[in-house]
């Protein structure tokens, strides 16, 4: 084969597998793809990681298939009920304590992993949570 063919095949072979995972990256966000517990596992804002240590170290996010959902933050559990947005691009959790709605951004979703935009005291916080294989 020539090297151009090489090149091209290569190429072609390359940008399949990068298609591949968007497709797996990107599952169609609706309430079977979303229900199951996410544990926290950092979050990022203004450049500046942090880690599930401390109070932080068991915070979750259980969306059930009722469409209730239970969580835990900074020790503090929350319930309530959610929904998908219709644009179908984000979660609307409605907390039955504070009558507060959030909106949670999808930006990624697979089988293990959840990562989602969250406006906290104006800012935006990105959130990283993986499926707990505890309580599903």
């Amino acid at each position: 084969m020539r090297p151009i063919t090489i090149i091209l095949i290569s190429f072609v072979t390359l940008f399949s597998s990068t298609l591949t995972l968007l497709a797996q990256d990107s599952s169609e966000l609706s309430p079977e793809t979303l229900c199951k517990k996410w544990r926290y596992v950092k979050s990022e804002m203004d450049d500046v990681v942090l880690t599930s240590e401390g109070e932080s170290e068991n915070d979750m996010l259980w969306l059930k298939a009722d469409m209730t959902y239970e969580s835990l933050e900074e020790g503090v559990p929350l319930q309530g009920t959610w929904a998908v947005s219709d644009d179908k691009q984000s979660v609307e959790l409605l907390d039955n304590t504070f009558k507060e709605t959030n909106i949670l951004l999808v930006k990624q979703l697979n089988d293990g992993t959840l990562v989602y935009e969250q406006s906290v005291a104006g800012m935006t916080v990105t959130m990283f949570m993986e499926a707990s294989n505890q309580g599903d």
